[in-house]
């Protein structure tokens, strides 16, 4: 599989496709257009931060360009199975969920309030709150139920987001994918920052491909990182 990363088609497919489906799930808030869709990184808006945190879904600059992102990469997929750890407030399960025909898996330890009750919405969702007491590692929430492990190994893509960004749910999660020879596609979130060097502690193992999506791809305080466990290829135009 080729999944083909192109500025102009993905700007295409968030005007035409992904904003206005996703508008049918989020309220949109009351903004003018040029200040709701700024490019403008380097600019201030008043009250920024108590806007992104009412309205995280159409911050553009920030999450909206990283939501766009997952939907994009689920329309290469059909009849595919996703997981994703770490849901949040739900807004990038809805982005995995994006093309129907797939099935998004995610998974919490803990109740969070999912924003809009968005999976009620839709019918490709679902979620798992598996609290970590008990467990004997970080992931053991998931990682100690051979149910979830088996459709974990299953799934044809992965999202990881999970806390805290410190690396070692990551490493012991990249651990489980080797061990187990997964050979589907893994997306990590927050490379840039918080997991800049596990992120380039990890890439000279096994000979698969990775990739770290940047700025207009992925968000520009955290990127992507990507690593292609099969025969997967992205190719960044």
């Amino acid at each position: 599989m080729k999944i083909e990363l192109d500025i102009n088609k993905l700007n295409k497919f968030d005007e035409e496709v992904f904003t206005p489906q996703c508008a049918k799930l989020f309220p949109k808030p009351q903004e003018p257009a040029d200040s709701l869709f700024s490019n403008n990184f380097n600019g201030i808006r008043p009250n920024k931060r108590s806007w992104e945190d009412e309205n995280p879904f159409w911050a553009l600059d920030r999450y909206h360009v990283y939501y766009r992102l997952l939907g994009y990469i689920s329309t290469f997929y059909n009849n595919a199975t996703f997981a994703e750890l770490g849901t949040r407030r739900g807004n990038a399960t809805i982005s995995l969920a994006f093309n129907p025909t797939n099935k998004v898996y995610t998974y919490n330890n803990v109740q969070e309030v999912i924003e809009n009750d968005v999976f009620s919405k839709v019918e490709n969702v679902e979620a798992f709150v598996l609290p970590s007491e008990g467990t004997t590692t970080p992931l053991g929430n998931v990682l100690d139920k051979p149910e979830h492990v088996e459709r974990l190994l299953e799934c044809d893509l992965i999202f990881i987001d999970v806390d805290p960004h410190n690396g070692t749910h990551e490493q012991q999660f990249f651990n489980f994918l080797q061990e187990n020879n997964y050979k589907g596609v893994s997306l990590w979130d927050d490379v840039k920052f918080q997991l800049r060097s596990w992120w380039s502690s990890v890439q000279s193992k096994n000979g698969w491909n990775y990739y770290t999506l940047e700025y207009p791809y992925s968000w520009d305080e955290g990127n992507t990182g990507v690593i292609c466990h099969g025969d997967q290829e992205f190719i960044i135009t």
